[in-house]
């Protein structure tokens, strides 16, 4: 990345993929510098129904998350051969900005639309972020 602030580019690297790989950088430097809380919700879906709930998770949170004020990234993960459970892992510029948002109608509707597909109830737990490290950006060569 050094060639890139110094003006000089790699033979590797052409100038178009440096200043986009630079701006990728930027964007999530600045991004990611705010972020300063995390929620971790583990949740199931009732047996047989994770490819449903995938779809509606992505059809409700996934589809609006980006609005909500305060989120900075969502993450709907699902563990290694489980088909029916799902870790959802969302960055926050602070505490507040998330229990503002988990206690919002907003957050009751989404629970609505996933009741249908979703088993009990999800765990949450909150983390403050005390170390934020970025590999290399997209398109950066080693």
């Amino acid at each position: 990345m050094a060639s890139v602030f110094s003006g000089t580019h790699s033979s590797r690297r052409s100038p178009k993929t440096s200043l986009v790989t630079l701006i990728l950088a930027v964007e999530a430097a600045i991004c990611m510098a705010n972020t300063r809380f995390v929620r971790i919700i583990t949740m199931k879906a009732k047996a047989g129904k994770g490819s449903e709930f995938l779809k509606k998770f992505r059809e409700s949170v996934g589809a609006t998350a980006g609005e909500i004020e305060g989120m900075r990234r969502l993450y709907l993960l699902r563990p290694m051969g489980k088909k029916d459970k799902f870790v959802a892992i969302s960055l926050w510029d602070d505490e507040e900005a998330a229990e503002k948002y988990a206690k919002s109608p907003r957050n009751s509707k989404y629970g609505e639309q996933l009741a249908s597909v979703q088993k009990g109830k999800e765990r949450v737990k909150k983390y403050e972020v005390e170390l934020h490290v970025v590999g290399k950006g997209v398109g950066e060569e080693g």
